[in-house]
C-alpha cells in the first residue's frame, strides 16, 4: 500500500483532480493507475481494501 494523503478540503482535491468530481466530504479515493474506488462511506472504503479479490472500480 502507498501513501494516504489528507486533504483540507474536498474543494482542493477537485482543483487537482477535477475528473473526481467531488460533491461532498468526507471522499475516500483508492488509486493504483487509475481510480479503483470512490465513496463517501468510512466502512465500504476498509470493506474494499480488506477484499482486494473484489478490486474491480467502484463509484458510490
Amino acid at each position: 500500500m502507498g501513501p494516504i494523503t489528507n486533504e483540507a478540503s474536498f474543494k482542493s482535491l477537485n482543483e487537482q483532480y477535477p475528473k473526481l468530481e467531488l460533491k461532498k466530504e468526507p471522499a475516500f479515493i483508492v488509486f493504483d493507475e487509475n481510480v479503483v474506488l470512490k465513496t463517501y462511506d468510512y466502512e465500504e472504503m476498509i470493506d474494499f481494501l480488506q477484499n482486494p479479490e473484489e478490486s474491480f472500480y467502484r463509484e458510490r
